[in-house]
């Protein structure tokens, strides 16, 4: 046994001197490394895989790995066991032996098992279990078997005649039955023979006399039995050595006559003296005392013996009807026959109970009424909690049985006492550890299974969390109230609906949120309620000095939690004062767990401490006065949440609020780290089944991925082309496994739950449509046209040539992820039904470096994924346009005049790529490059249909946003809900300003979007801070007066597009359609610009190819020249109010204008004035000769021109308030 790494999947071979819980030497497979731990499972031949994982000091493993090579015949599972072995030497070659295993060792990865035989030790090969078998003590006592040849008695046949054995010695209860001695033993039974025997725990060798081990497994079932290990009749011999030599006799007899009862079925015509023993019998009936008779039940003796291979040991029990058994009731027996493990099925409620009272599978307290309620899983209302099922060790155990609780009496009378809250969420996880061990062999698999999920959640959960005393007391009522709606199902309706109960056992599960939300809410209240009082006077009379106790510190301690620390001590505010802090030395506090330091900051609350208390704080020590009143300035309330009372305090300054950010913080924090985990957990979990699948086809796959960088991972390119070639499989089927989807897991994408129905009806067929995604992935619909196979695959666009590195860095990343295939071009021949798409690039805004790789499934025209989609069962899109974003601003600034408004921008890391395909229909999703098949296995980006189906998940996003709220005590001014606004996979948020808002909106949306899409959905890169001027939808919003500008370099590209598009004397599709996109963006916030770019529109549907070339119309190059002058003067309509930018508000004035040939006009109603322009003559002469330059159109714009200019700069005597061009 060499020293090696502890690594996942490597064993390791311990025993109770290394593990104490360990009741023998045994193989531990290392499930994953945490820190200076692992955690591990037992494994073996005669364990299950699902067994449960316990934590181990890698100190204990290091130098216990074995080679992996062990675990196809398990050498060490003979270990501390007597065994059957074939004889390979000497005249008694060929047959059967017995022996004992202290060890073993592994030569040329040949388990040579050393076996103690006949006071020698052998070395007996193990190549095959048909030569060597584990037997129990009881037949190694009787050597069945023995001296027999291997071809005469085969292994099957021999192990057979050990259980006839066994079979014939339970049903006796007078010793050792004639019919085994006589029939079924092969060699003399010697019971006075000394025989070695080892320990399994220490592997001690002791010696016994063969009757002592036959007479230790025969005791009656139920009653303490002697230690097999100890023979009293050897120890009186070594103690007493003059003794008789004949001191062993089994039986004494007086007058030759066996006083032993014999129920045995051979006994009576084996025995020479029965009429004799029969009248003894009789004798000792009639003269037995006169007790009062018990009644037994009607069924017979032998249904009270749990005969199934559960391992629980079963009382010879009564059916005593009296108080102190336990009769259940009709529902109990009913819920109890849908839980019961298969070997507890009929058998006496009572019976079952005293026997699983002292099973070995019974690690807690197992009192009466404890064990009367998970007879049928009474839990939550019922009374029973989790934690009566925590582990009490022996000394507690015994005191604890001895003093308060009847461990006899099964009776109702006997009430169970409510269980201690844990103290730590380690007990928890013990307790759910001990629930799930004990349930194995007491319900069936549907309860074990449900036990285990929740297990499993409370493991993972406390790998991230060390919640305190209150939480974990309120997780352990959330767990009762689960397993109470476990047993609540079974009765309303069966046990398959009841397990699904166990996929509430999540983070995200309403009534634990809702526990979570009530418990922050009283701890807030809390500590609103307290506040930062000075003590009260003390009333009590002085003591001498010898007797005072150390004056209790007059801060409070809410104000001392949120002083900065330096170390482990807090800030010494004296220090901060004029007065300074007077020590028993210069530069030492008073306080010695105090210091003192600088601050950076300083609470609000503790600068007005100092000024009450310590007089004014020390500008020479602290920071400068006129930072430290920027900084009060910075967290002053506004004078309208001042007028609410004086109650409501400046909630961003207070204790409270920063209390209760503390905690929503660190709930966001373990929340996203217990998601990330079980991801990866999830991830690891497919990989392995993945690779132990590509290990039976002799495919080569590393169990981590080391991907390049900067390259494809050709390896698992090569092994996965291998294994694809190996399964023969079509290209959906090999899809699912590489997915790892099965029968009980069908989703694609792991990181994807589904939801629960919402209660709000609107949001329900939403919900039902994700369900469906996560469930099966996208399933698209195709046109009937649509050929099977692909005729010609087109070629890349030209667009990559300058970015394959970034290409292939973007298809390896998606290869490491799970969503690209990337298999070798020759398996076309195996997967014919694979369509090709181009490949293109875009650059990214900001860095031309930076591309987004294109899927361009519109080409080729009318032969194109697109062109085959059928787009009738698209999700109905619906997005928050830009003037909704204006809208929620003004509303928000017409409720709350005077206070601030805050944007912040959060944006989901590649929206498309978190929606799966159905493996059905990724075969029309796939690209080449660099010689291989990449096939997309999510919605790519150039799919017609991405955009709609993603809007599903937005919605939810949306709405699980929109349904949270900050508390009412935090935020005086707004508690409602929030309000979101989404387009695509950008989602703004607009809140005002008020306690803990705006922190609480982030988190919310931050959940929201793990919730929905998994702990891999956010992009914080591009997660803005919450301000009053942020970009969004490409606009700059000004919430502080409440404005919308476009940026000026998107006027700067759409004046620099236009100046190329007239300098040219020709155009392409590509340059025309940018252009259009830069108009239509610019007169977002001009309105009256839009009827300029109406002709290069018209102009740029005549194209009918990407590559054609046309010149540019004259009519065309007229308006571009207008729309040119009219960006000249961006400043005139740029930085327009929001309500005119939504339409919101009708204008505030009229102007009437018209035209004519004598001149042009403008009328303000209001103000009963007018403007009016007359032509010259001349220019009424020029009307006749250039009448299509000077037509009544272009008069009328000039009448608009007018109004514009001179209405509102004009002559001060109009008065006419500012106004934005609405046209």
């Amino acid at each position: 046994m060499a020293t090696s790494s502890v690594t996942p999947g490597a064993l390791a071979f311990v025993g109770p001197p290394h593990l104490p819980s360990l009741e023998g030497f045994s193989y531990l497979s290392i499930v994953r490394v945490q820190g200076n731990s692992a955690i591990v499972r037992k494994t073996g031949p005669d364990t299950s895989d699902d067994g449960p994982e316990f934590d181990v000091k890698l100190a204990v493993l290091r130098h216990r790995i074995v080679e992996s090579v062990e675990a196809e015949l398990w050498p060490g599972s003979y270990v501390g066991y007597p065994i059957a072995f074939v004889q390979s030497a000497g005249d008694s070659s060929d047959q059967w032996a017995y022996g004992l295993v202290p060890g073993y060792s592994m030569q040329d990865h040949i388990a040579q098992l050393h076996v103690l035989h006949e006071a020698q030790t052998l070395c007996v090969q193990l190549r095959s279990t048909s030569t060597v078998i584990a037997i129990d003590r009881l037949n190694y006592a009787l050597q069945t078997g023995a001296s027999v040849n291997s071809m005469v008695l085969n292994a099957l046949e021999l192990l057979d005649k050990q259980n006839q054995v066994i079979v014939a010695c339970g049903k006796s209860r007078s010793g050792l039955p004639s019919c085994v001695t006589s029939t079924l033993l092969s060699v003399p039974y010697e019971p006075d023979q000394r025989v070695p025997l080892i320990r399994p725990d220490t592997l001690a060798i002791a010696y016994v006399r063969r009757q002592h081990i036959v007479d230790c497994e025969l005791t009656a079932r139920g009653k303490t039995s002697a230690d097999v290990f100890k023979d009293p009749v050897l120890e009186e011999k070594e103690a007493a050595p003059d003794t008789r030599t004949n001191t062993v006799m089994p039986n004494v007899s007086t007058n030759d006559v066996d006083l032993t009862f014999s129920d045995s079925d051979d006994e009576g015509n084996a025995s020479a003296n029965t009429t004799r023993q029969a009248a003894i019998d009789l004798v000792r009936l009639q003269n037995r005392p006169l007790d009062k008779r018990a009644r037994y039940a009607d069924t017979d003796i032998q249904e009270l013996f749990m005969t199934s291979d559960a391992d629980v040991p079963t009382l010879e029990t009564r059916a005593d009807i009296h108080s102190s058994m336990f009769r259940p009731s009709q529902v109990e027996s009913q819920v109890r026959n849908a839980i019961a493990h298969p070997g507890t099925l009929g058998k006496n409620a009572q019976a079952v109970l005293e026997a699983a009272q002292q099973a070995r599978h019974t690690r807690f307290l197992s009192t009466p009424p404890v064990l009367r309620a998970a007879y049928d899983l009474s839990f939550g209302i019922r009374g029973l909690s989790l934690m009566h099922f925590r582990r009490i060790f022996e000394g507690v155990e015994a005191q604890y049985t001895t003093d308060a609780v009847n461990t006899a009496n099964f009776g109702r009378s006997n009430s169970h006492q409510p269980a201690n809250p844990p103290a730590n969420i380690g007990e928890i996880v013990d307790a759910f550890d001990n629930l799930l061990y004990f349930a194995k062999c007491f319900y069936n698999t549907t309860v074990c299974d449900f036990i285990k999920t929740g297990s499993e959640f409370i493991v993972e959960y406390a790998a991230f969390a060390r919640p305190d005393a209150s939480t974990c007391t309120m997780l352990v009522y959330w767990i009762n109230s689960k397993l109470g709606k476990f047993r609540s199902l079974i009765i309303a309706s069966n046990i398959q609906a009841a397990a699904l109960v166990g996929r509430e056992f999540t983070r995200s599960d309403g009534h634990l949120m809702e526990l979570y939300q009530a418990q922050q809410d009283r701890h807030v209240a809390a500590i609103v309620a307290s506040g930062p009082t000075r003590p009260a006077p003390s009333t009590k009379q002085h003591h001498p000095r010898e007797h005072k106790t150390a004056k209790a510190s007059m801060v409070p301690k809410e104000l001392l939690a949120v002083l900065p620390k330096q170390g482990n001590k807090v800030m010494c505010m004296r220090y901060l004062s004029k007065k300074g802090c007077t020590g028993p030395v210069p530069g030492k506090c008073f306080d010695p767990n105090r210091a003192h330091f600088k601050p950076l900051a300083l609470p609000a609350d503790a600068k007005s401490w100092i000024d009450k208390h310590f007089l004014a704080p020390n500008p020479a020590t602290g920071r400068r006065r006129e930072e430290q009143q920027a900084f009060s300035n910075s967290v002053q309330i506004s004078p309208r949440e001042q007028s609410l009372g004086e109650q409501h305090q400046n909630a961003q300054a207070s204790i409270a609020y920063t209390s209760f950010r503390r905690q929503q913080q660190q709930a966001y924090i373990t929340f996203q780290k217990s998601q990330l985990k079980a991801s990866n957990q999830l991830e690891i979990s497919r990989h392995r089944r993945y690779q132990q699948l590509a290990s039976i086809y002799n495919v080569e796959l590393s169990a981590q991925r080391e991907v390049p960088l900067e390259g494809l991972d050709v390896d698992r390119i090569r092994a996965d082309s291998q294994l694809a070639r190996a399964l023969k499989q079509p290209l959906g089927q090999f899809v699912r496994v590489f997915r790892g989807e099965t029968a009980e897991d069908t989703r694609p994408n792991k990181d994807l739950f589904e939801l629960p129905l919402p209660a709000d009806a609107t949001l329900r067929a939403t919900t039902v449509r994700w369900d469906e995604i996560v469930r099966d992935g996208v399933k698209p619909r195709w046109k009937t046209h649509r050929p099977k196979e692909q005729q010609q695959h087109p070629s890349n666009h030209q667009t990559i040539n300058k970015h394959l590195d970034r290409i292939r860095k973007h298809i390896a990343k998606g290869h490491r992820e799970g969503r690209y295939l990337v298999v070798n071009a020759d398996l076309s021949d195996l997967w014919t039904d694979i369509f090709i798409s181009p490949i293109g690039v875009v650059e990214k805004a900001g860095s031309p470096q930076d591309v987004r790789v294109i899927n361009d499934y519109s080409f080729p025209m009318g032969a194109a994924v697109n062109d085959f989609t059928d787009r009738c069962n698209f999700p109905d899109v619906s997005y928050n346009p830009p003037k909704d974003i204006a809208r929620r601003i003004w509303e928000l600034r017409i409720r709350f005049p005077g206070h601030p408004l805050l944007m912040m921008i959060g944006d989901v890391s590649g929206a498309f790529r978190h929606i799966p395909i159905n493996a059905d229909h990724v075969h029309m999703f796939a690209f080449h490059f660099d010689g291989f098949i990449v096939i997309d296995l999510s919605c790519g980006f150039g799919w017609c249909g991405s955009p709609a189906f993603y809007s599903v998940a937005g919605s939810l996003i949306n709405a699980l946003y929109e349904s949270q709220r900050p508390p009412a005590n935090l935020a005086p001014i707004d508690s409602s809900q929030f309000v979101g606004n989404v387009w695509c996979d950008d989602h703004t948020c607009i809140e005002i300003a008020t306690g803990p808002r705006c922190m609480q909106a982030g988190i919310a949306l931050r959940k929201a979007m793990t919730t929905v899409l998994g702990p891999r959905a956010l992009n914080e890169d591009k997660f803005t801070q919450w301000s009053t001027k942020t970009k969004a939808l490409g606009l700059l919003w000004f919430t502080e007066n409440g404005t919308v500008s476009v940026p000026t370099q998107k006027i700067d590209k759409a004046r620099c597009r236009i100046d190329c598009l007239l300098t040219a004397a020709t155009c392409s599709l590509s340059s025309i359609s940018k252009l259009v996109g830069s108009l239509r963006y610019v007169s977002t916030c001009f309105p009256a610009a839009r009827s300029f770019y109406q002709n290069v529109q018209v102009f740029a549907s005549t194209f009918h190819s990407p590559h054609e070339r046309r010149r540019v119309p004259a009519d065309v190059r007229e308006d571009l020249v207008w729309f040119r002058a009219v960006l000249t003067v961006e400043h005139q309509f740029n930085s327009i109010p929001v309500e005119h930018f939504a339409r919101l508000q009708p204008p505030t004035s009229y102007v009437m204008m018209d035209a004519s040939d004598t001149g042009i006009c403008a009328l303000e109603r209001q103000l009963r004035q007018y403007i009016r322009l007359q032509f010259s003559q001349d220019v009424r002469d020029g009307f006749a000769t250039s009448m299509k330059d000077n037509s009544i159109n272009v008069r009328e714009l000039m009448s608009a021109v007018l109004a514009v200019t001179q209405v509102q700069h004009g002559p001060q005597k109009v008065g006419i308030v500012p106004m934005s061009a609405c046209g």
